[in-house]
């Protein structure tokens, strides 16, 4: 359904690579009055100051439109609501209850507890959803793929 003009027929090519598709554009690309813009929707941390975060490992949704950010660098999880307003941080580093060695990712359970697994020694700590401490549980030694993808999804 697409239609080109002379002149894009001649900056466009397609070919066939072992039935993969290739399209090359060697065309001007858009004008500048139709580029895109990209705007920030939602900003999270500071760049300097205690909301700068040092390492990102990881990435989830917290079930009620926020996000749980692991700061790896930091060892701490960082809980923000959907207007990107941090509500609570957790954790440290350590081998405690509640303080992670090496952090590799966060996610939410259905249950509302949040897991973080770590890569050494291989464990899955369980905390609250305000952050507090629930309980370990050792996973199996092997590569880390953060960590068996959260022991694959926390059915750990």
């Amino acid at each position: 359904q697409r239609q080109m003009c002379i002149r894009d027929r001649e900056a466009v090519s397609v070919h066939d690579s072992s039935g993969i598709r290739i399209v090359n554009n060697r065309g001007d690309g858009w004008p500048p009055e139709k580029a895109w813009i990209l705007e920030p929707d939602l900003v999270v941390g500071e760049v300097e100051g205690p909301l700068a975060f040092g390492r990102i490992n990881w990435v989830a949704p917290n079930g009620q439109g926020g996000m749980l950010i692991l700061d790896g660098q930091a060892h701490q999880v960082h809980a923000f609501d959907s207007a990107g307003t941090r509500v609570r941080s957790f954790g440290r580093e350590g081998d405690g209850p509640g303080e992670f060695r090496a952090p590799a990712a966060v996610t939410r359970v259905a249950d509302g507890r949040i897991a973080v697994s770590q890569g050494y020694p291989p464990v899955l700590h369980w905390l609250s959803e305000t952050g507090d401490y629930l309980g370990s549980t050792r996973l199996p030694a092997g590569g880390d793929p953060a960590v068996a993808n959260v022991a694959a999804a926390v059915g750990a």
